[in-house]
């Protein structure tokens, strides 16, 4: 398995990781997901961390906000 820690925080500390873990919890397919991240404030988009980057880009889950 390949090592995905780029920045010094575990990936689980990421909310994508766990919309992601809930959405397959719950029987979606990894091939079904797109994400997107945005600030709950104002809900405008934002990328998402280079930790995540790496993972949706090796399950090949299609993020919306790059």
């Amino acid at each position: 398995m390949r090592a995905f820690v780029i920045l010094p925080w575990a990936v689980n500390n990421c909310a994508e990781i766990d919309a992601v873990n809930k959405a397959l919890k719950d029987n979606s397919s990894l091939h079904d997901l797109e994400m997107a991240t945005v600030h709950t404030g104002d809900g405008s988009a934002f990328p998402n961390c280079r930790n995540c980057q790496e993972i949706f880009k090796y399950l090949g889950i299609n993020v919306l906000t790059g």
